[in-house]
């Protein structure tokens, strides 16, 4: 998925950080194991540099990374759509890109990270979802589910009013939950830094690697954002932000699976009494 991650997040990259791009990419084919040390040395930037870029791509150490590049597919994005492909070519190159997604994001997000979100999730009473503009629906789609599970949940596309909610929440047991596909919009970021300054955990669900919102969080989940809109496969990514929070609500579930399961029924013969009458 290497080739995969660099790509998606090439834009957002310092010149350093795409001068060790452009090599591993250019080599991948004929790259052999090596250090950090190793690599800074072979392009005379620092060993720092080398290892905060491995991090940039979500990596937890550059030692995964080079296993990831070492596993990489050369041919991996001979999948992207083309304008002459046929109906069924487009098709299949949608379905690979959603495994794609679906695995960047699976290999991107720890145990311990979902599990701490499903608690601070699992403990709520009171949760606000919030996605600005494009990932609105999600934050909905989350926040829809947590009510189905009992919780008390809230999401708007106001700022002001989603602000008012936060305010009012229990800095002891609620939490909110970011969604961002980028980690960098604006209006999102301040909204998290509103919570944190009530002392309101922050969940966020964004894009990997570093970035304003993950460091505002308490914990993040992670899902490959392409930020190059011109390519076609970009329309293809969400597969791994509903992968995320999917996991997060399945998780949740699993926490008390009686409780939540007797709150869903109860609320599906309320949602729809005509399906579940007695």
């Amino acid at each position: 998925m290497f080739i995969a991650k660099i790509k998606g997040l090439y834009p957002t990259l310092t010149a350093s950080e795409m001068r060790i791009g452009d090599y591993l990419l250019a080599n991948i084919q004929r790259m052999n194991k090596m250090t950090s040390s190793e690599l800074a040395e072979s392009l005379g930037v620092g060993q720092a540099t080398v290892i905060r870029f491995s991090k940039k791509l979500g990596y937890r150490s550059f030692t995964s990374m080079m296993d990831d590049i070492l596993s990489s597919d050369p041919n991996e994005e001979q999948g992207e759509i083309q304008l002459s492909d046929s109906t069924y070519a487009t098709f299949e190159k949608i379905k690979e890109k959603y495994i794609q997604s679906i695995d960047v994001a699976f290999r991107s997000n720890s145990c311990e990270a979902i599990e701490k979100a499903a608690n601070y999730i699992d403990r709520a009473r009171n949760v606000v979802c919030f996605g600005y503009q494009a990932t609105g629906g999600f934050a909905n789609y989350l926040s829809e589910s947590l009510i189905e599970l009992g919780k008390s949940s809230y999401q708007s596309s106001s700022i002001i009013e989603t602000k008012q909610r936060i305010r009012l929440l229990d800095c002891q047991t609620d939490c909110v939950v970011m969604v961002s596909k980028s980690g960098e919009t604006k209006e999102l970021c301040e909204l998290a830094n509103f919570a944190k300054e009530n002392n309101v955990p922050v969940i966020a669900i964004s894009n990997i690697g570093k970035t304003t919102l993950s460091d505002l969080a308490d914990v993040r989940l992670s899902f490959l954002y392409d930020q190059q809109k011109t390519r076609l496969k970009a329309y293809t990514q969400n597969g791994g932000l509903l992968f995320a929070i999917d996991t997060l609500i399945l998780n949740v579930y699993k926490k008390d699976y009686k409780k939540y399961r007797e709150n869903s029924l109860k609320f599906m013969k309320f949602s729809r009494p005509n399906e579940y009458e007695e």
